[in-house]
């Protein structure tokens, strides 16, 4: 396991951009959470001002193959897929093909209190629909291949947690409904939507809806570990999450999303302000969690980090045997992507991620 967590040889881009010094320091702050964690293998991606896209890689991808993480492996990333999906729905915004204050109701009539719910409550998690996984029969078999319209089934005889818009709770079930409103508004499936207006145009190629059958090139496998023993994680579906959690992808990749955020690509200035705005609730207040860590609101399909007086736009991803993270920090003008094979790393790549902002700020 020591041999495997020795960072790999450097990449040519990383070096072209980043002076040797604030290298060893980037190594350090990963090969550090690496043995602390007992993360099997990471990958990292920098998009630094001028365009440049670094990419880092670390570990195993797959522990009894003694293969190595690779620039172009590919991670489930889980819940960094909802940016995703927010971003497909703020095009066809643009487009004048839907509204974030359509109700739910005009695409799923016969839904429970649908009338009372808007697209905008679902991206920022103040629809008070319950998360998927906290619903049975789903949350126990969490393995299965659930179709979109049967979680909505499933979904549907659930009190809402809260009236809509009065509170924000994080919720799965959000990016499900709009999935398929995506594909009602588009008139094609969500994966295609997904690869011809957003991955295609961002030159992301190696991102896709996220398969436990389909053969997949480059593949990580997950992990989890108990008192210091790595074991492969349970099996999970991949597709099921669907626009909520379904999608793969690699560093190299999520680092493209800087183009979004810098208005660059894909959506309007004012829809890249709309999508990163903190979440505003009836009462008028702005919404900031108050447990202990980062304090954060949600943007769509987002969470912003709160620093003071500044909210940086922020994804955390968890799914069986992965976690993800990406930030962008906008004075800086650079966006760090972080991908693990092991379950119950997200801390610590969040704190990865903070300290090699610094590193790259003073470069």
């Amino acid at each position: 396991m020591k041999r495997l967590l020795i960072a790999a040889p450097l990449f040519l881009s990383f070096a072209a951009a980043t002076p040797a010094l604030a290298l060893s320091k980037v190594d350090a702050i990963i090969e550090q959470a690496l043995k602390k964690k007992g993360i099997p293998g990471l990958s990292l991606s920098s998009a630094l001002p001028g365009g440049k896209v670094s990419t880092r890689s670390y570990g195993s991808a797959d522990l009894e193959r003694q293969v190595p993480v690779k620039a172009d492996s590919i991670f489930a990333i889980g819940s960094l897929s909802k940016s995703f999906t927010a971003i497909a729905v703020l095009i066809l915004q643009e487009e004048g093909k839907l509204s974030v204050d359509d109700k739910l109701a005009k695409y799923f009539p016969d839904y429970p209190r649908a009338g009372e719910i808007t697209l905008k409550n679902l991206l920022q998690h103040t629809s008070g629909i319950k998360s998927i996984t906290s619903v049975e029969p789903f949350k126990s078999d969490q393995a299965k291949d659930w179709t979109p319209a049967e979680i909505v089934a499933l979904l549907a005889p659930q009190p809402l947690d809260f009236e809509p818009g009065t509170k924000a709770q994080y919720s799965n079930s959000g990016c499900i409904f709009l999935g398929l409103i995506v594909e009602k508004a588009a008139g094609m499936p969500f994966a295609d939507f997904l690869a011809q207006r957003i991955t295609g145009p961002l030159g992301m190629t190696h991102t896709t809806m996220g398969s436990n059958s389909r053969i997949v090139l480059d593949r990580v496998l997950g992990y989890a570990a108990s008192s210091g023993t790595v074991r492969n994680a349970e099996v999970a579906s991949f597709s099921a999450p669907y626009a909520s959690g379904g999608i793969f992808s690699t560093t190299a990749d999520l680092a493209r999303l800087v183009k979004v955020f810098r208005g660059e690509a894909l959506l309007s200035r004012k829809s890249v302000a709309e999508m990163t705005a903190p979440t505003r609730l009836k009462d008028g207040s702005v919404y900031v969690s108050d447990g202990p860590g980062l304090r954060f609101s949600y943007g769509y399909g987002l969470e912003l980090i709160k620093d003071e007086d500044k909210f940086y736009p922020a994804k955390t991803g968890a799914i069986s045997g992965f976690n993800s993270f990406f930030i962008y920090k906008k004075e800086d003008d650079t966006l760090v992507a972080l991908t693990a094979n092991l379950d119950d790393s997200l801390s610590d790549l969040i704190l990865c991620a903070v300290q090699i902002l610094d590193v790259l700020k003073a470069r």
